[in-house]
């Protein structure tokens, strides 16, 4: 197997692993079409991609019919595991496609936009490509995107102004959080709650020093050289996300491979 072909296939193992153990987890969360008993699909979406896929059907056929929901959801397990252990472009592709159905069927189902899984999404485009070039002109294009992710946070926050109010972390607590301080009203993730909401210095602060984390990530669109620490922020920035809004988004973690500095990765000894 030639160098650049054993670079991509290392990465597809890292890649649709994390992928099979994303899709575990949402089995165990019950997020699986098998696991949702048939549910109506109600339009009520604006955007286009939404309103075009409603119009294919083909979310309806799948819910509707046990049997198609359950061949696809043993595809969306069997495809990582297939790509992990023997690599194909065909196959890369179709799991791209099937997971975009998931992901759009799910936030219809859900009726609310999570976006979790596009990091799974675009991390498997890269793998259509054969070529080496188009390959990591793709990846080098999802890091981007990564970058983005987080800058554009920062300077929606900058521009809006909201980082230079004081008690903006403060509202925000309090109209995030009620359901979950009135449903837990003892506990260490409470307290802290608390504290924030009225000690309006602190979560100024914590908002500050959120925007300058998020800000940070310009540097990787100049300059590979601080993509480790990157990877660190993105990290910190979801277990803090977690604790202090509630807000789960360890599934865009995946895009934390764009970061990873491969020529220190040794060779998968699968082939």
């Amino acid at each position: 197997m030639e160098p650049a072909e054993t670079h991509i296939q290392q990465k597809a193992q890292w890649v649709y692993g994390i992928s099979m153990l994303i899709f575990l987890y949402r089995f165990m969360s019950e997020g699986m079409f098998t696991q949702m008993s048939q549910p109506v699909l109600a339009s009520s979406e604006s955007e286009w991609i939404y309103t075009w896929f409603l119009s294919t059907g083909i979310a309806s056929f799948i819910v509707s019919h046990t049997w198609a929901s359950i061949l696809f959801d043993l595809s969306l397990f069997a495809l990582p595991i297939l790509l992990v252990l023997y690599f194909n472009r065909w196959l890369a592709i179709c799991f791209t496609a099937l997971t975009l159905v998931y992901f759009l069927s799910f936030n219809v189902i859900a009726m609310h936009h999570y976006h979790g899984l596009i990091g799974v999404l675009l991390l498997s485009i890269p793998f259509w490509f054969t070529s080496s070039t188009k390959f990591t002109l793709a990846w080098d294009g999802v890091r981007y995107y990564f970058l983005y992710i987080f800058a554009s946070a920062a300077i929606w926050k900058l521009m809006r102004g909201s980082v230079f109010n004081p008690e903006q972390m403060s509202w925000i607590l309090k109209g995030q959080q009620l359901d979950y301080l009135l449903q837990h009203p003892t506990g260490i993730r409470t307290e802290i709650l608390s504290y924030l909401i009225v000690n309006t210095a602190v979560s100024h602060l914590l908002l500050l020093a959120n925007t300058l984390l998020q800000l940070s990530f310009i540097i990787g669109f100049f300059t590979k050289r601080y993509d480790k620490l990157l990877l660190y922020a993105a990290v910190l920035f979801s277990i803090a996300n977690y604790i202090v809004m509630g807000i789960a988004s360890f599934e865009l973690l995946i895009l934390c491979l764009t970061l990873f500095d491969w020529s220190k990765m040794k060779p998968s000894s699968i082939e």
